[in-house]
């Protein structure tokens, strides 16, 4: 990725006007609704003051800290710069030396363990077995070779999951999940990689995570490649079925902190909502779901290739 200039930016936090300079991007403008936008032609990036979330092209991500002004200028802070923001505006340099040979599809839950029920009595783990599978038929038809951490209702255990993928020297893991609240009007699809180290879950309250330590865990390994995976499997779920945009989340679920390969986790939708509970129980909605989750690890694949020159 692009050197981050040091001349007025610090070891902890950047100044966007040196991030848009190194990336060739308009100076930091604020808009009519307050947000702080860096563009360029083919580009855009809007940040939230005080907040952490940021939007490229007009989806939804998380930040790990928030966009804060100091004087004049405003700041972020230096993992997000290097590790979101910049993979977004470069993947090349995010993607250098990854792999695009093998996928590792995760159905979460199975067996004795339902995941989250709807009213209506539609089970979690048979949804996401079906949406793996249809999206790794997808894959399979583009040249792909795929895996699944399970093929049937049966249930296994989160490190089974992690290990099978390390077993395998997966490229990459995605976990299909859906959500559900309290709330039954709560709706949308969010999909989630896993925090840097030491920094907040999208959940968590600041004053909470300042008495807990959040240790490095293996998938840190692969914070900018998360980013790029994590967006563009959003961005094709997105695209491809209705749904609001709730972000690219941060949580530290088992199966992002330890599979040692880029990996996200998708909620694609809440079965909890007696809206997105019907159209999940549509098959024609749930090949529009699994279109959308392989048409964003094609697009990474893609990219994965671009950085690494090869049409392996």
């Amino acid at each position: 990725m692009a050197a981050l200039p040091l001349r007025a930016s610090t070891p902890d936090w950047v100044r966007l006007d040196d991030l848009a300079s190194s990336y060739k991007l308009a100076a930091p403008a604020v808009g009519r609704d307050g947000r702080v936008v860096l563009r360029n032609t083919y580009q855009q990036l809007s940040f939230e003051p005080g907040a952490r979330r940021v939007f490229s092209d007009g989806w939804a991500l998380y930040l790990n800290s928030e966009l804060v002004r100091r004087g004049s200028s405003w700041w972020m802070d230096r993992h997000d710069a290097t590790t979101i923001i910049a993979p977004l505006l470069d993947s090349n340099a995010a993607l250098s030396g990854f792999g695009a040979r093998l996928v590792v599809l995760d159905p979460g839950h199975g067996g004795g363990d339902p995941g989250a029920r709807g009213q209506d009595g539609l089970e979690e783990k048979a949804l996401t077995l079906d949406v793996a599978l249809r999206t790794g038929l997808r894959l399979q038809a583009c040249g792909v070779q795929v895996r699944l951490t399970r093929d049937r209702d049966r249930e296994v255990g989160l490190d089974q999951r992690c290990e099978l993928a390390r077993r395998a020297d997966a490229d990459l893991f995605v976990s299909v999940h859906f959500n559900s609240a309290p709330d039954r009007h709560t709706q949308g699809i969010e999909t989630f990689i896993v925090p840097a180290a030491g920094a907040l879950s999208t959940s968590e309250k600041r004053q909470v995570a300042r008495r807990r330590e959040r240790g490095p865990a293996l998938g840190n390994q692969n914070d900018a490649a998360n980013t790029v995976l994590g967006y563009w499997v959003h961005r094709g779920l997105l695209s491809y079925a209705r749904g609001e945009d709730r972000g690219v989340r941060r949580a530290r679920y088992l199966v992002l902190r330890n599979t040692g390969c880029p990996a996200t986790l998708v909620e694609a939708g809440f079965i909890s909502s007696p809206e997105e509970s019907r159209r999940l129980r549509n098959e024609e909605y749930r090949q529009s779901l699994a279109n959308g989750v392989a048409s964003g690890i094609l697009t990474y694949l893609s990219r994965v290739r671009e950085a690494n020159h090869s049409g392996a």
